[in-house]
């Protein structure tokens, strides 16, 4: 007696509900090893961009944050989409410029990305480099970078905080034209005034060397050392006594190797961050920075 071959088994996706080929794409599926991946505009979907497309966020722009007399203005390269669609310096959660300003005692109280515009009443600004939003910093051109250049040269000449701080290294190379700058405080002050250099490795989690929180926190950690000097410096005390003592310099930081377990991923790096350092200088260095003659901080 013939007996009839079993019914094939439909063949589902390892979502595990839907048929292969049917699955909402809505919806993340989740992969071998248990991450999400979102289909299409994954930003959007996730709700990081408050239901707008990258195509809309792209046409946005964050404001700047501000004024004279600063302790630290912190400059990026340029917006990115997340945050120029949420419309706050920072916002994208897997950003750690927000817990670190906290920890490193540079703010006395939490913030996140949307109370940036408090950072003013705490004594420091955000701006960009350059104003258009992209996907990445390779999406710039050249003309844009020269100019944001200059404008940053002059805001900073016309503000004068007592720190400007580059968020990323690339982006600092790239501003200045050095080639190969260390992370911490610089030689040379922004052209035709005393205000001091700094450079941190970027904020975004992406950063190979320095992929954590932790990692990054004693640069923050410094950089409030060096404004703590240049306040205590520049107080009606501290004047008083200018004529028989000086303030003496914080030192910069040592230069440290990544952990071994961050070798092997340097030679990826930041996306941004990478992208910054492969443009060629856009302008000449003696146009940017200038030997400092801060002696004070």
């Amino acid at each position: 007696m013939a007996t009839e071959p079993p019914a094939k088994r439909k063949r589902t996706s390892r979502a595990g509900k839907k048929p292969t080929g049917e699955e909402d794409p809505a919806k993340p599926a989740v992969t071998k090893k248990g991450k999400t991946h979102i289909k299409g505009d994954k930003y959007a979907m996730i709700g990081m961009m408050d239901g707008k497309s990258v195509e809309t966020a792209l046409t946005m722009k964050l404001p700047d944050y501000l004024a004279p007399n600063l302790d630290v203005i912190f400059i990026g390269i340029n917006p990115g989409v997340v945050s120029a669609a949420r419309g706050h310096h920072y916002f994208n959660p897997t950003n750690h410029f927000w817990p670190l300003m906290f920890q490193s005692g540079l703010i006395d109280e939490r913030m996140t990305a949307k109370e940036d515009a408090q950072c003013l009443a705490k004594g420091f600004g955000l701006t960009n480099m350059v104003a258009r939003t992209s996907h990445a910093a390779s999406d710039l051109s050249r003309s844009e970078l020269k100019d944001g250049a200059k404008d940053t040269v002059s805001m900073l000449q016309e503000l004068r905080p007592k720190v400007a701080c580059f968020n990323g290294k690339g982006i600092y190379e790239t501003f200045s034209g050095t080639k190969k700058c260390t992370l911490g405080r610089q030689e040379k002050c922004i052209s035709d005034t005393d205000v001091v250099v700094y450079v941190m490795p970027s904020t975004s989690a992406r950063a190979a060397q320095f992929p954590s929180v932790a990692s990054k926190l004693r640069f923050f950690t410094e950089l409030k050392e060096i404004i703590d000097e240049c306040n205590k410096a520049s107080s009606p005390v501290a004047n008083a006594s200018a004529a028989t003592s000086t303030v003496p310099c914080v030192p910069p930081i040592a230069a440290v190797p990544p952990p071994p377990q961050a070798m092997a991923a340097a030679v990826v790096g930041s996306a941004a961050q990478a992208a910054a350092a492969a443009v060629t200088p856009v302008l000449p260095g003696d146009a940017v920075a200038t030997p400092c003659s801060n002696t004070t901080c």
